[in-house]
């Protein structure tokens, strides 16, 4: 073969090769995915057969972001370090469900709102009698006597951390999840937590220790159920929180 057809036949492979590379996905091009830090948590989160995650707020986001155009890439990360790799900010990831209140707004972007909670109940020993005149909220957070047992890095929304700090509410915080915390109000090491009225049932269902029996109260003037978002870094693309919005905004409300 002569060197002049060598070079015809390179010449050619060479247009192949870019004429594939302009057929071919680039990398711009390619699917959009997104990280979506989570924890199991039941309802909000409920893990699946196939390793994505349900329930009522996990549900809401994937399909918001499927809507959107983006793929969630699902990773159980414990809840108490959500916000600490949020703040990190070493690639486009979101932290799903999180309430937003101004310490966050400094370092996450947020979403709207995915799903709104019921009003918050409150979980105690049945036979604990100090609760019979603790009726409403502000008596409750404003009682000396009793200790309010909080997962250490969760808000329970602005107005609610707002009368906390105002009325110098008892609390433990504590790395437990919700179950470890039930157990601490079984052992007495908390008198009361905070639950969304969706889990409460679900928890009391779960677990009842050493013969004690807990209850659900409801406080009176207890504020309408906090609203959930995306906890995003800054490294997530605002075109692509901008998508999510817009779908959300074509689901049915919860």
């Amino acid at each position: 073969m002569t060197s002049s057809v060598l070079q015809h036949f390179a010449l050619r492979l060479g247009a192949l090769a870019a004429l594939c590379a302009l057929l071919l996905p680039s990398p711009a091009r390619a699917a959009d995915t997104l990280e979506l830090l989570v924890f199991e948590r039941p309802p909000y989160y409920v893990k699946q057969l196939d390793g994505s995650m349900g329930g009522l707020v996990a549900g809401r986001a994937g399909e918001a972001l499927r809507r959107a155009g983006v793929t969630p890439i699902w990773k159980e990360v414990a809840s108490n370090r959500h916000l600490s790799k949020i703040k990190r900010n070493r690639k486009a990831a979101c932290a799903v469900g999180w309430f937003k209140n101004p310490e966050r707004e400094t370092y996450a972007k947020f979403s709207d709102p995915i799903y709104r909670d019921r009003p918050m109940a409150a979980l105690r020993r049945a036979e604990d009698a100090r609760f019979d005149k603790l009726t409403s909220l502000h008596d409750l957070l404003a009682a000396q006597e009793v200790k309010l047992g909080i997962k250490l890095g969760f808000s329970m929304g602005a107005e609610v951390d707002a009368m906390m700090a105002e009325l110098k509410t008892p609390t433990v915080k504590v790395a437990q999840d919700n179950i470890g915390l039930l157990r601490m109000l079984s052992h007495g090491e908390i008198d009361y937590m905070f639950v969304a009225a969706e889990e409460a049932e679900s928890l009391l269902g779960k677990f009842e220790r050493d013969g004690k029996s807990l209850t659900e109260m409801h406080p009176e003037g207890a504020p309408e159920g906090n609203k959930r978002y995306l906890l995003c870094s800054q490294k997530t693309p605002d075109a692509w929180i901008e998508k999510v919005n817009a779908a959300l905004a074509d689901m049915t409300p919860n």
